[in-house]
């Protein structure tokens, strides 16, 4: 596993570090350069609604890029961003095929943690994309050296809203989804459109800003998006108020940083039984967590690395994955910060 280094400061040269692909925008809370632990996916005790079924490990092992070291501006792409993408599932994780133009160049992977769009370098270099500094000497060379102008990227013939993309290693991707990727998307691929994500079904329909309709007999619930990144509101087993990163790029069910859990005891609790060493294993659990409509109680979690956030007395404490949202229809609308969760079926396999 790479080990990663703090987020850089920016500087006239920046040089990129490695850090897990699901936590592009999050040094270590302690300013360490400690790993974050694999994450897995987790079983649910649920008292409303429904339990979720249990969801088998995960086993794929972490990547590790190069962090982009500004967020990517969000496009105001002239385009209608609307259709339905399907999927391919790797785990419980989401990729599908895309092109530059008319240039196949392979399969993206769907992160929502990313905030940003990242292409291996073989496929910026295949497409001869342009340095946006070429014409410029106003900046210092080297300034943007990992950036690079993007115009007509497509997932599943549906146009995204990309005018850059960062330039990275994804290598490593193969040990992930079987294959390298050819890159990765975040929220910002799809501007200020609503979308669907259904992750029971691999879609995600995008739909169009004039004619979208919230899901009916669904209640809104608030989402905060900050620097391209959506965070989503939960209550604790103490009544606090708290954000979670909605990963998409996340196999676990919930992750909590390493510098609540050790603030919060009464919250966070080490499990019965469960023995550290294996990062994989959860080892903590949530007393209770209301998220999504539904109350869940005594949450298996991961402990993690992660920058704090605080807005309006209320902080970013963690992360929550794909081992959740597999059990939900996911609407947001990216330009009012709201968000719907529809409760889906448990089926045999998934």
């Amino acid at each position: 596993m790479t080990t990663p280094a703090p987020r850089p400061t920016l500087t006239p040269t920046p040089q990129p570090t490695l850090v897990h692909l699901s936590k592009l925008a999050y040094p270590n809370d302690d300013g360490s350069a400690e790993a974050a632990a694999p994450l897995a996916e987790m079983p649910l005790a649920a008292t409303a609604p429904t339990p979720a079924a249990e969801v088998p490990p995960v086993t794929a092992p972490p990547v590790a890029v190069p962090a982009a070291p500004v967020a990517a501006p969000v496009a105001s792409n002239p385009v209608p961003l609307a259709g339905t993408l399907t999927f391919e599932r790797h785990g419980a994780l989401l990729s599908g095929a895309a092109r530059i133009g008319d240039r196949p160049i392979g399969d993206v992977l769907l992160d929502t943690s990313a905030g940003a769009v990242f292409l291996d370098r073989t496929v910026a270099e295949a497409a001869q994309l342009r340095d946006p500094l070429t014409a410029s000497t106003e900046d210092t060379p080297g300034d943007r050296d990992d950036m690079r102008e993007l115009s007509g990227l497509t997932l599943g013939g549906v146009p995204l809203a990309a005018e850059r993309a960062f330039v990275v290693d994804l290598g490593a991707t193969d040990l992930l989804v079987g294959s390298r990727l050819a890159g990765v998307i975040g929220l910002s691929a799809f501007d200020t459109a609503p979308f669907t994500l259904d992750v029971r079904n691999a879609t995600l329909t995008v739909h169009s800003n004039t004619t979208f309709e919230p899901p009916a007999g669904v209640s809104a619930e608030a989402l905060r998006i900050d620097q391209g990144l959506p965070f989503v509101e939960a209550t604790l087993a103490d009544g606090t108020r708290v954000w979670l990163l909605l990963d998409t790029g996340s196999p676990a069910t919930i992750s909590v940083w390493r510098g609540f859990a050790k603030q919060h005891p009464g919250v966070v609790k080490p499990m019965a039984g469960a023995q550290a060493g294996d990062p994989t294993v959860p080892t903590s659990e949530l007393r209770g967590v209301g998220l999504f409509g539904g109350r869940y109680e005594r949450v298996p979690i991961t402990i993690e690395t992660g920058t704090p956030r605080l807005w309006e007395r209320s902080r970013v404490v963690g992360r929550v994955g794909m081992g959740l949202l597999r059990n939900f229809r996911i609407t947001v609308h990216p330009s009012t910060e709201r968000l719907w969760a529809e409760r889906v079926a448990p089926t045999a396999d998934h």
